[in-house]
C-alpha cells in the first residue's frame, strides 16, 4: 500500500528521552523539597506515552495526587530547555528515514507530550523541515485518539499510516480506522499491528521505498 500521509508518535518511536526526563524530574522533586531518588529511569520509561494523570501514578505513586500533578507540570517545564542539551538519544537512522519517507508522503507527529516539547525536539535536531504538522495533548487537552482525528481532518489525510510504540498508539489507529506499525524497540508492548519494526530503517523497505 502506498501511503500519502505518515503520522509518528515521538517518545519511544523517534527518540529515547529518558535522560531528558530523568534530569527534569530530579530537579522538580528537589524544588518541591523531596528526595530526587523517588523517580527512576525505569518508572519514567514505563510512563512514557501516558497522559499526566496516569504518568504520575506510575512515576511517583506515593505522592498525593494534587502535589504529584504540580511536580509533573514543573518537570514538563524543565524538560524543554534540557532537550536542547542533546542528552536524549535519537534512534539510529532517524534523519535518513524521514528524508526518504518525506520524498513520497507527508509526515506528522502526534504525541501525548506537553506544549513546546515537539517543537523543541525538532529544532534541536534540525528535523522540522521534514514534518508538515504536529499535535500534542499539552496544546489540545485531548487524548491520542482525539488528537489523531483532529490532525487527520485539518490536513485532509487520505491513505494514512500511524507509527508508534504504545498501546495508546494502537488504540488511536484503530479508532481512526488506519493501519498501525509497531516500533518494537520502544517502550510499549503491543501484540496487534499491521507491521512491526526493530529499527526506523525498516520502514522504507516495508513500504517498498528505496
Amino acid at each position: 500500500m502506498k501511503f500519502t500521509d505518515i503520522v509518528f508518535d515521538l517518545d519511544g518511536t523517534l527518540w529515547d528521552p529518558t535522560e531528558v526526563s530523568y534530569h527534569a524530574w530530579e530537579k522538580a522533586l528537589i524544588e518541591f523539597e523531596l528526595d530526587p531518588s523517588l523517580v527512576s529511569k525505569t518508572s519514567l520509561q514505563a510512563a512514557f506515552g501516558h497522559l499526566t494523570e496516569e504518568f504520575v501514578a506510575i512515576v511517583i505513586p506515593h505522592i498525593p495526587f494534587e502535589q504529584a500533578v504540580l511536580i509533573a507540570q514543573k518537570a514538563y517545564e524543565l524538560e524543554i530547555p534540557i532537550i536542547g542539551s542533546k542528552v536524549g538519544v535519537i534512534y539510529e537512522g532517524l534523519e535518513e528515514t524521514l528524508a526518504l519517507l518525506s520524498s513520497s508522503a507527508n509526515l506528522y507527529i502526534c504525541s501525548n507530550c506537553q506544549s513546546h516539547y515537539i517543537e523543541s525536539f525538532l529544532e534541536t535536531y534540525e528535523l522540522d523541515h521534514f514534518i508538515k504538522d504536529t499535535i500534542c495533548s499539552g496544546d489540545t487537552l485531548l487524548n491520542k485518539s482525539e488528537n489523531l482525528s483532529l490532525l487527520m481532518k485539518r490536513n485532509r489525510m487520505k491513505e494514512t499510516l500511524f507509527v508508534g510504540d504504545m498501546e495508546s498508539d494502537l488504540i488511536a489507529s484503530k479508532e481512526n480506522n488506519i493501519p498501525y506499525m509497531h516500533a518494537r524497540y520502544g517502550f510499549g508492548k503491543v501484540k496487534e499491528y499491521r507491521w512491526a519494526i526493530d529499527s526506523l530503517r525498516e520502514i522504507a523497505p516495508l513500504l517498498k521505498l528505496k
